[in-house]
């Protein structure tokens, strides 16, 4: 009988071998990747302290995700779930772990405002109370990287940088800030677009892409860009003949000048405005933001580099 069951107990010895090997020998892929909370931030760094200069300098990326109902947060917001978020987040932390350009990711994929500017960011004060990107932040030494961070809705870290290295990549984006452009847009709200999805919860998310689609054609098909957009948009813009102004605009300029941080237009849709976009020509394509679905003309842009 024992002789009988000794062949069954050497496979129960294999399979538990096998699953404390499992259990034990750790992950070291993006899913092991665990963002802190804000509680956790605030246990991990209880006390923040400023630099001499009163200010530090980073090189960050921010991953943003949609609000949930009733949440009113700053920063640009994209379409992507909190997991899609988490998941690019933690790809682009292990990327820059093992030794990519966190420069050039930020400036590729970053919501940040600084993301253009190699993801220049710096902190001239605390907030109060001190959020878990100010810990994280300040307790990170010049040249290290910053845990993964929950933050603001969305996912972040960074890399301190010296001074000197800061006020290289400020210089950087004021140059990047200075970058301006015009445009016109028809936008079809729906059901899923961000801010005004309630003025639009009838109308779903396929039904707008498919008219966006048959008003490009359209305006390729030769009619006129204001006709349709005054007929056809149900966004604000048109009024205006489909064109954009500025959520805040700045100081001295006319209102219609569109900048990089311009928080009421998604990221996606400003890179076609200001960097990827043929100027003086509808865009080829449809433009699926978190805003709406866009048909999107760039008229005029200033500040190419």
């Amino acid at each position: 009988m024992a002789r009988a069951l000794l062949p069954f107990a050497v496979l129960l010895l294999l399979v538990g071998v096998g699953a404390w090997f499992l259990a034990t020998r750790g992950d070291d892929g993006p899913s092991a990747i665990q963002p802190l909370s804000a509680r956790d931030a605030s246990r991990r760094y209880p006390v923040l302290r400023m630099p001499p200069e009163r200010v530090a300098y980073a090189q960050e990326i921010w991953i943003s995700h949609k609000l949930e109902p009733g949440q009113d947060l700053p920063g640009w917001r994209t379409g992507r779930s909190r997991e899609e978020a988490l998941e690019m987040a933690r790809d682009l932390y292990q990327q820059v772990l093992a030794g990519a350009d966190l420069g050039m990711l930020a400036r590729q994929l970053s919501n940040a405002p600084g993301g253009r500017a190699r993801g220049f960011a710096f902190l001239a004060g605390i907030h109060d109370p001190p959020d878990s990107r100010d810990r994280v932040f300040l307790n990170t030494p010049p040249g290290q990287l910053t845990p993964l961070v929950e933050w603001n809705a969305g996912f972040w870290f960074a890399r301190r940088v010296t001074a000197a290295e800061g006020e290289q990549l400020r210089h950087l984006f004021e140059a990047e800030t200075r970058r301006r452009a015009k445009a016109r847009a028809i936008v079809f709200g729906h059901q899923d677009a961000r801010p005004h999805r309630h003025e639009f919860d009838k109308v779903k998310h396929v039904d707008a892409l498919q008219m966006a689609r048959h008003v490009l054609a359209r305006i390729q098909g030769g009619e006129e860009f204001d006709k349709l957009a005054r007929e056809m948009g149900n966004d604000t813009s048109k009024e205006r003949g489909g064109l954009l102004f500025a959520t805040h605009p700045r100081p001295g300029e006319e209102p219609f000048w569109l900048h990089w941080g311009d928080e009421g237009y998604p990221a996606d849709m400003m890179d076609v405005i200001l960097y990827t976009g043929d100027v003086g020509r509808v865009h080829p394509e449809v433009l699926d933001t978190a805003r709406g679905t866009v048909v999107l003309e760039i008229l005029e842009r200033e500040g190419d580099t």
